[in-house]
C-alpha cells in the first residue's frame, strides 16, 4: 500500500466474498486487520446476516459480497440499527471468477481504505461493477424505491 495508506483498521468479510482474498489483502497490507467470517471462532459462514451483523464489534469495518443484506426488510434493518460501516459489492459479485473478483477488489482498494478511515458510523458505500472505480455512497429512506 502507499506511504498514505490509513493504518488501525479493522476488515470484516462475510461470507460471499472469498475467505482467500481476504487473508491475500491481509498479507498485503499488514497495518490492518482482515477477518473473514470462516475466521471467527464464534461465527459460521451459515450464521445469518443478521446474527453476525448484531454480533460484530462497532469499529469493524464490513465488506460484503452480498448486496441483498441493504434491500432485504430484516437484513437492512440489521445493519442500520448496527451503526457499522460498510462497503457492499454488487449482487454479481459471488458469480465472478476469483480472479476478476482479486481484480475488481484491488484495483479498488486504496479507495476503499481512504474511505473507510474518514467515513463516520453507520457510513455505507456500494460498489458498482464497472470500471470507473466509483464508490457510492448508500442511504435509505422509508418508503423510496432507492436502493
Amino acid at each position: 500500500m502507499g506511504k498514505q495508506s490509513p493504518s488501525g483498521l479493522r476488515f470484516f468479510f462475510d461470507a460471499c466474498f472469498p475467505a482467500t482474498l481476504a487473508r491475500a489483502l491481509g498479507e498485503l497490507d499488514v497495518e490492518n486487520e482482515y477477518r473473514h467470517i470462516a475466521d471467527e471462532p464464534e461465527m459460521s459462514r451459515h450464521m445469518p446476516d443478521i446474527e453476525w451483523i448484531q454480533k460484530l464489534e462497532a469499529e469493524r469495518i464490513v465488506v460484503s459480497g452480498d448486496g441483498r443484506i441493504l434491500t432485504k426488510p430484516f437484513e437492512r434493518d440489521a445493519w442500520l440499527a448496527s451503526k457499522l460501516r460498510g462497503f457492499f459489492l454488487n449482487d454479481t459479485f459471488p458469480n465472478k471468477s476469483l480472479w476478476d473478483q482479486a481484480k475488481f477488489v484491488v484495483g479498488r482498494w486504496e479507495r476503499i481504505l481512504n474511505a473507510a478511515a474518514r467515513c463516520p458510523a453507520g457510513q455505507t458505500w456500494k460498489l458498482p461493477w464497472d470500471s470507473n472505480c466509483k464508490l457510492d455512497p448508500w442511504t435509505y429512506t422509508p418508503g423510496s424505491k432507492k436502493r
